[in-house]
């Protein structure tokens, strides 16, 4: 099921290389109209993979109800720690969808016309709010160091995309200050953490604890 989302997301620098190469077209060329359409084309295609990836996912999420002979140790709060690492880890995978998201639906808004009807579902900002949000849960400390590194790369990607509309948009500049400020975190734990594992502060693995499924809400589509 990862492999889905994976070969979508690694699609979108080529889907953006195409995008530079159409606009470098004569305006209202016959080439231009072409290049136009199979660009159309092809979001659309990734898009039913991503909506592919969504279904399998719901599907994952609501197993059947069965008895486990051997159940795991809860804590005080009647969570295992297995339930903590796989909210993460689907905060990781639901992060990727939004950003993904995000961009693929940016080109298809780009190279849409006034007549092309695009539902709210391709709004990118929608999955830009949703990855800030996951973001925020990737970067708190329970999350530990993997939740971080997580959320690097997104973080810089998401914030590129900020930047390109935080001078046109009240949305963009909002987004632009959320990541802005994510970043300016993200950077402090991470100089935290590498100073606390040269005086051997203990543990900097994964260390996911109980605030971390304070984020569940937030994971809705």
């Amino acid at each position: 099921m990862k492999d889905i989302l994976a070969d979508v997301l690694v699609e979108m620098p080529g889907l953006l290389e195409d995008l530079d190469n159409m606009l470098c077209l004569p305006s209202d060329s016959s080439a231009q109209t072409t290049s136009r359409r199979d660009l159309i084309r092809k979001c659309w295609e990734y898009d039913a993979q991503l909506l592919s990836w969504l279904g399998l996912l719901s599907n994952i999420a609501q197993p059947p109800e069965h008895h486990d002979p051997c159940p795991e140790p809860e804590n005080h709060l009647g969570e295992s720690k297995s339930d903590l690492v796989t909210h993460v880890a689907q905060v990781h995978g639901m992060s990727l969808f939004w950003l993904t998201s995000m961009v693929l639906y940016s080109i298809l808004r780009a190279v849409s016309g006034p007549e092309d009807v695009l539902t709210e579902r391709t709004d990118p900002m929608h999955h830009a709010r949703k990855l800030v949000e996951a973001i925020g849960i990737l970067m708190r400390p329970e999350s530990g160091l993997y939740g971080k590194q997580s959320a690097a790369l997104q973080i810089e990607i998401a914030w590129r995309y900020a930047t390109e509309l935080g001078g046109s948009s009240g949305e963009g500049g909002d987004l632009l200050e959320a990541l802005e400020r994510l970043r300016g975190d993200l950077d402090r734990r991470l100089v935290a953490t590498r100073e606390g594992t040269k005086a051997g502060s203990g543990d900097v693995g994964l260390g996911i604890g109980m605030e971390a499924m304070k984020g569940k809400e937030s994971m809705e589509i």
